[in-house]
């Protein structure tokens, strides 16, 4: 009979055997999430900034082991949308103080998981949700880091990008809303 075993934010699957290892097991699972308002400021176009409280870290157990990754950005805002703007967020695997973009691109396009653009007339007021799924190959049992990142185009007037909230307000109240942006890590046998 298989039993669960919790150990710091990870869930592991065993059997008096040891490991389960079958193909499409899974292994541990990490999570963090955030409900902070987050702000960065981006001066150089299509530099990625490190969303904070949105990492973590996991050990696989093999080698042969993938990692699905998913995370969510909540109201994802941006201080320079009169015109319209354009957003894009990825994830960055660090192994042994090596740093991996996981995002993908055609031609000169910015790589990215999640990315889109918005145009309104009311900057204020509008932010939007983004997310997305990769299933990760790292062949490592060594120590992972993975967070998300964001970055614009955009750099007119220092554009300043959000999380968790609207741009104009960050203000306790019934008007305003504050949401949770979330990343998560789930070993799976391969």
């Amino acid at each position: 009979m298989a039993l669960i075993k919790l150990n710091n934010q990870s869930l592991s699957a065993v059997t008096s055997a040891g490991l389960v290892n079958a193909t499409g097991t899974v292994l541990q699972v990490k999570f963090a999430k955030t409900s902070d308002a987050f702000s960065t400021t981006i001066t150089t176009a299509n530099q990625y900034a490190d969303v904070t409280g949105l990492s973590l870290t996991i050990t696989p157990l093999s080698t042969n082991s993938n990692i699905l990754l998913q995370y969510h950005l909540d109201q994802f805002a941006n201080s320079s949308m009169n015109g319209g703007y354009n957003f894009n967020s990825r994830i960055l695997r660090t192994v042994n103080s090596t740093d991996t973009a996981l995002a993908d691109t055609e031609g000169s396009r910015v790589a990215g998981l999640s990315a889109g653009w918005k145009n309104h007339s009311n900057s204020s007021w509008t932010s939007t949700n983004l997310g997305s799924a990769y299933l990760d190959e790292p062949s490592t049992i060594s120590q992972i880091t993975y967070k998300v990142q964001v970055t614009s185009s955009y750099t007119s007037v220092g554009n300043v990008l959000y999380v968790n909230r609207i741009y104009n307000s960050d203000a306790d109240g019934s008007s305003f809303i504050r949401g949770v942006s979330y990343i998560s890590a789930m070993e799976i046998a391969g």
